[in-house]
């Protein structure tokens, strides 16, 4: 009996597996982006989150797309190092949060840390911005320098200065990839060019849109329908919004919270961006209710804070960094009346504080729900 030379099952072996693998990629492109939840239970989206992830955890970006009647379309830029309580994810930036966290849970920790409300989300790697640009055709951008555009292990491409149409893979590299010597701000404004110029071409036929948006495939994801964002995207074009359209960033400071030498995290600063919001967008700010209730800490150990930040977690609440703050005797606790007496009971359980001084602060209610100032019992407690 004949026996099969051994390069030969080799050689089977590796056709059928590159078949599968093949039909594999195929079918996942054919799908329409990863959907994880709708949290849209009426109504269309009047917010969408963009968020240009990267699987270095780095560069990219975030806009929340905020449509709003009588004011238009405002675009609120969130930093890619801005830090936040993402559920039992724990504590990370939002550029970490784009490639490690579902859709719905990077929406709701970014929602209470910026206090606008988010209806849906569209994450998309860097291959589904150039597919979506070669889509549409190319993007012009005036570029103000000549730009490296390629990532390090990636065959050396350019931008040259000056007006020009650019591709799908020189547009993503373009729109995430900061250069060494430039500010974030200058990456972020590019990200903005290339978003304005590449949604205002989408098709204005909804099923048109909708099938551009269906070929991302995997290289996309969202916690809300395809359908849902196409009709989001179309209704800007059809009112001509984009022509009016105005970037701002959300506030921030540097954050205390990544422990280690050389940190570039940053915190959202509240109540300064409620102020910015409800003056800019005020119809998109949260709603609050007793099941994401906002607990803002101060304390002046950042060590503290983080510690703090997962206890909340654990009660299902949501955390604001409130920052420095110089540590009085007793732990103190502002609350506005919306608070449940019921959770300020769970919080003070979960810390081991029995005596806490509660006052009532109104001014809360726009950007918290509580102001927990930690003291010097609560140190005490906790290391003794």
């Amino acid at each position: 009996m004949n026996r099969i030379p051994e390069f030969l099952k080799w050689l089977v072996v590796t056709v059928v597996s590159l078949a599968l693998l093949t039909t594999f990629f195929f079918i996942r492109g054919q799908q329409q982006p990863d959907v994880v939840t709708n949290p849209v239970e009426a109504g269309e989206l009047k917010t969408l989150l963009i968020q240009l992830a990267a699987d270095d955890k780095q560069t990219g970006g975030l806009a929340l797309l905020v449509k709003e009647e009588k004011v238009g379309l405002r675009v609120f830029n969130i930093s890619p190092r801005v830090v936040s309580l993402f559920g039992n994810n724990g504590l990370m930036t939002a550029a970490q949060a784009g490639t490690q966290v579902a859709p719905d849970v990077v929406a709701q920790a970014l929602a209470s840390a910026t206090g606008i409300r988010i209806d849906g989300t569209l994450t998309m790697q860097r291959l589904a911005i150039a597919g979506l640009v070669d889509g549409v055709g190319g993007v012009q951008v005036d570029a103000k320098s000549g730009l490296l555009v390629s990532g390090p292990q990636e065959e050396a491409k350019y931008v040259a200065p000056g007006i020009q149409t650019l591709d799908g893979q020189h547009a993503a590299g373009y729109a995430m990839i900061r250069q060494v010597i430039e500010t974030e701000d200058d990456q972020i404004e590019r990200m903005n060019e290339i978003i304005r110029a590449l949604f205002s071409k989408l098709p204005e036929d909804l099923a048109k849109a909708e099938e551009t948006i269906v070929a991302l495939g995997s290289l996309a994801r969202s916690n809300v329908s395809t359908a849902d964002i196409s009709k989001f995207l179309v209704s800007l074009n059809q009112e001509n919004l984009w022509q009016s359209v105005k970037f701002t960033s959300v506030v921030t400071d540097p954050s205390e919270l990544q422990l280690s030498g050389g940190s570039d995290w940053l915190r959202v600063r509240q109540p300064d961006n409620f102020k910015k919001v409800a003056k800019i967008a005020p119809r998109s700010l949260m709603h609050f209710t007793d099941t994401n209730m906002r607990v803002e800490v101060a304390t002046s150990l950042p060590t503290d804070r983080a510690l703090i930040a997962s206890q909340i977690a654990e009660l299902g609440f949501d955390f604001i960094d409130g920052g420095y703050s110089r540590t009085p005797e007793v732990t103190t606790i502002r609350t506005s009346a919306s608070v449940n007496k019921e959770d300020i009971e769970k919080l003070k359980a979960k810390l081991g504080l029995e005596e806490i001084t509660e006052t009532w602060d109104f001014t809360l209610a726009g950007y918290a729900d509580v102001r927990l100032v930690i003291g010097a019992d609560y140190v005490k407690k906790k290391t003794g």
